[in-house]
């Protein structure tokens, strides 16, 4: 089995996050956070005045530890946003002139940069884990679910790029209190991903449907991801199966496996203590059940990646020294 570390951060992804190896290429700033950060750092390469820098790593890590609710974090963000507005006030103009720095996917020079370092690490295997924030496959809006499908080419596009063979995905939110109307999302997310596969099927890249926590309201529990699949009826599809996930929908992962171990190509391993969050704190200090997991993926003869999702780097050691015991 092949162990990664990733960081997830509260904030929202561009192209993806790149899972390399033992390398965590963290690639999650929305586009305006990411300007920001690149002007801060370029004034403090430049002039040597670190006092702009330090105080966004405060803001960044205050947004970090924020444990309220998911409304509370919309305005944590707004306001960490208002915040580094002030912050960038006292920067010259000089510095805020940079072509192309607020032109979303323009950002060509950027994204060669970010292609380019991730060929370096030439040895190590890679896959991305597209954008999900704001995306949604399914929706009932056929814009939206359009756009979601394009969003993902061209984050299968990036993988070809750095050759990473494995693309995992979202298939969105079915948030409609009114639960039949999540046979529509249903029904949606089968022509969505059919599209999308339809599109990939010359890039090299191997599509992995992540399944997702209860307060997602789809893609959760094993009856109703084989009738997804029964539906889709084709066989360029994959898995990525997250082990919080499962948890918050107290999935049977012995039936789950059963079911589905012939196209589970990743698993994320994610630790947690509260079903209706996804907190993904330090491997061994949730409630999920490692022992049973792991002994799962030995019968199976599991062998391939395994991610470790974390909200924090300083949980990093604490979760390698867990995990250790495992392999």
């Amino acid at each position: 089995m092949e162990i990664s570390y990733t960081l997830k951060a509260l904030r929202e992804p561009l192209i993806g996050t790149i899972k390399a190896g033992f390398v965590d290429l963290d690639h999650t700033f929305t586009i305006d956070m990411e300007g920001r950060e690149y002007v801060i750092r370029k004034y403090e390469k430049e002039t040597g005045k670190r006092e702009p820098l330090e105080a966004m790593g405060n803001l960044m890590e205050d947004l970090k530890n924020y444990t309220g609710s998911y409304a509370g974090l919309k305005e944590k963000r707004y306001d960490t946003l208002v915040k580094l507005n002030s912050i960038m006030d006292t920067i010259p103009t000089d510095f805020l002139e940079q072509p192309g720095l607020y032109k979303g996917l323009e950002l060509r020079e950027g994204i060669k940069e970010f292609i380019d370092l991730c060929n370096s690490f030439s040895n190590i295997k890679k896959q991305v884990h597209g954008p999900f924030l704001d995306l949604c496959l399914c929706s009932h809006n056929e814009f939206i679910s359009k756009a979601s499908v394009e969003a993902y080419v061209e984050s299968a596009k990036m993988c070809k790029e750095i050759n990473a063979k494995i693309l995992t995905i979202h298939p969105g939110l079915a948030n409609s209190l009114v639960k039949s109307f999540h046979r529509y999302n249903k029904k949606r997310l089968v022509e969505a991903i059919n599209d999308l596969l339809d599109l990939v099927k010359n890039m090299d890249v191997m599509i992995c449907l992540e399944n997702m926590p209860k307060k997602v309201n789809l893609f959760l529990k094993t009856d109703e991801i084989k009738e997804f699949f029964a539906n889709l009826n084709r066989d360029d599809i994959f898995m990525t199966w997250d082990t919080s996930h499962s948890w918050t929908c107290d999935v049977d992962i012995e039936i789950f496996w059963k079911n589905f171990n012939k196209i589970i190509k990743n698993v994320h391993l994610v630790d947690n203590y509260d079903k209706e969050k996804d907190n993904h704190p330090a491997l061994g200090s949730g409630k999920v059940n490692f022992n049973e997991i792991f002994k799962i993926l030995n019968e199976y003869n599991y062998n391939e990646a395994l991610i470790v999702e974390l909200s924090s780097a300083k949980d990093l050691p604490q979760s390698i020294e867990f995990i250790q015991k495992f392999l």
